[in-house]
């Protein structure tokens, strides 16, 4: 039997612009978006609305339901949930309950209601209703939300609000270098094209071009090509960040889009190395673990994509060295590598050593991962 979503009506708290635009979303759609996917709606009551729209699968009327004949999530369009979406709630969040702050207890903007539990007649203003009705306890339970949120209290308020929603984009698997060096920057970037409307899977074909570009700028004479190669790089690296948050800003994300993000950035990787593998190939040791890291880095992307989210508890030596190059090699770290050696005037140097060092910490995880299987089937 197949659950029927709540009805979620979109009701301003205050007499504040809900269509103002923030990342490329109003107010009014970022919250009603929010509540959708929640819930699994596939379209929202919002009276204040002039017209009746649609926006990523969803549709906007601009009307009150002619029944209300189950649930009722009323939403207000100027509280802001992170980009990571409602997904934390510490009690199960059925009717009647009504979304609190978790420090005051304060109705923050959500509420899961009855048909009866409101006056649909009434001339009070609905968020008025529910404060009361929190206030007479009956049979309404709190419900204290974790997931982080930001309130709208008055238009100038709107400025800090887009700087929150762009800190909450943060992916939880950065790497050390994605979440300190990259992230300030790709923030600044990811604000300037969110209100474009551009799908970010353009983001993630311009970061395979931008790896294509710098593998091939390696084989130019002189030192001018590395230098460029590093740009280019540094650059792909920088778009790999402004497409994930992108998605989630705009509420675009995918498995399929996140797939293609994780193997383009690993494939730039791959080629890249195979690019200096080819321009080292007069040094024999260069050579020899360049193409070794190449055989071996495939492999080493797939147990990190099957181990990323796991938990891992044995805190032996060679397993934080095996953890630490699994979660931390990624296009972020040599886009940074590359460039701090291209400054340095070494990256032909850097890419000497770095061939061979690089077949090692793979083969090392690969190792890892030998005995890793090896004692679970001993276990068993």
């Amino acid at each position: 039997m197949t659950v029927q979503a709540p009805l979620i009506l979109v009701v301003p708290s205050r007499d504040i612009e809900t269509q103002s635009q923030i990342l490329g979303l109003s107010l009014t759609e970022r919250a009603a978006l929010t509540a959708a996917r929640y819930y699994g709606a596939e379209e929202v009551f919002a009276l204040h609305l002039l017209a009746e729209h649609r926006a990523r699968g969803v549709r906007f009327i601009p009307a009150v339901p002619s029944a209300i004949d189950r649930p009722v999530v009323l939403v207000d369009p100027l509280l802001l949930f992170d980009a990571r979406l409602l997904r934390n709630l510490t009690i199960n969040f059925e009717p009647p309950a009504v979304a609190c702050d978790p420090v005051t207890l304060d109705p923050i903007g959500l509420a899961r209601l009855l048909p009866e539990h409101l006056a649909w007649q009434s001339d009070e203003p609905l968020w008025g209703q529910v404060r009361a009705f929190l206030l007479r306890r009956q049979d309404a339970r709190v419900a204290v939300v974790s997931a982080p949120y930001f309130l709208v209290r008055q238009a100038a308020d709107i400025a800090r609000a887009e700087q929150f929603l762009l800190r909450s984009a943060v992916h939880k698997g950065d790497d050390i270098v994605e979440r300190t060096v990259v992230r300030p920057i790709s923030r600044m970037v990811t604000a300037w094209t969110a209100n474009l409307s551009v799908n970010p899977n353009v983001w993630t074909f311009l970061v395979v071009v931008f790896g294509v570009i710098a593998t091939l700028l390696l084989f130019l004479p002189g030192s001018a090509g590395g230098g460029w190669s590093v740009l280019f790089l540094v650059a792909a690296a920088l778009l790999s960040a402004v497409d994930g948050e992108t998605a989630r800003l705009a509420f675009r994300t995918s498995r399929c889009g996140g797939i293609f993000n994780y193997y383009a950035t690993r494939g730039v990787v791959w080629l890249f190395f195979l690019g200096l593998t080819l321009s080292v190939r007069t040094v024999a040791p260069s050579l020899i673990g360049g193409i070794l890291f190449l055989l071996f880095y495939p492999a080493l992307v797939v147990r990190y994509d099957r181990f990323r989210h796991g938990r891992e508890n044995n805190l032996s030596l060679i397993w934080r060295v095996e953890r630490a190059l699994r979660r931390n090699f990624s296009l972020h770290t040599v886009a940074m590598v590359a460039a701090l050696a291209s400054v340095a005037g070494i990256f032909r140097q850097t890419a000497l050593a770095a061939l061979p060092l690089c077949a090692a910490g793979s083969l090392v995880v690969l190792a890892g991962a030998f005995v890793r299987r090896m004692e679970r089937r001993r276990i068993s």
